[in-house]
């Protein structure tokens, strides 16, 4: 398996990220949505930092996976793929790339800007330049809510997509993505 993409497939590293971020982006909206509901306070506290602490490392993963697929070639959709298919599949796309790094810092700053730093072996990660405001604060937790529930839809929509191609369509567009297919020996 070759690392870099190329017009047919795509490479190692690109799928790595892929699925590393997938990971991470769906654990992170799972505990979100739980996080609340959670009774004993040091459990929160402690299962909300792990939260902040996971969504930073998304922000850096997700900033290479960003810069890597920017940077990279990205294969070809079918031919069989009518043209408003292939606009919004790059449009969910872009907005996975952007949610990657928007997300996190939502809620970095809100995080900071509430002096509820993450902290990380005795390390406070407060955000550089934020100040403590409650002001700020509730806008950086009403742009991470309201992006959960639109990354929900996204990732919901991408998921989709890529089932309706290898089922209905019967394409190697989720195939490209594997780490083991016959798509991948096609080169």
């Amino acid at each position: 398996m070759c690392l870099r993409n190329t017009t047919s497939t795509y490479g190692y590293a690109t799928k790595a990220f892929h699925w590393i971020c997938a990971i991470l982006v769906l654990s992170l909206l799972t505990v979100g949505c739980l996080m609340g509901y959670i009774d004993s306070k040091p459990l929160q506290g402690t299962v909300y930092n792990i939260h902040k602490i996971i969504g930073i490392t998304t922000l850096c993963i997700g900033t290479l996976f960003t810069l890597w697929s920017l940077s990279s070639t990205k294969p070809q959709y079918p031919t069989s793929m009518a043209k408003w298919e292939t606009t919004l599949a790059t449009v969910a796309r872009f907005l996975l790339y952007g949610f990657l790094l928007v997300m996190p810092f939502s809620g970095w700053i809100m995080s900071t800007a509430s002096e509820h730093s993450p902290h990380f072996f005795g390390t406070i990660l407060a955000m550089p330049g934020i100040p403590v405001s409650k002001s700020l604060a509730n806008i950086g937790k009403n742009i991470h809510n309201y992006l959960a529930w639109i990354i929900a839809a996204v990732v919901l929509l991408h998921t989709l997509g890529a089932l309706k191609h290898h089922f209905m369509d019967k394409n190697d567009v989720l195939k490209r993505m594997l780490f083991t297919s016959k798509a991948n020996e096609k080169r």
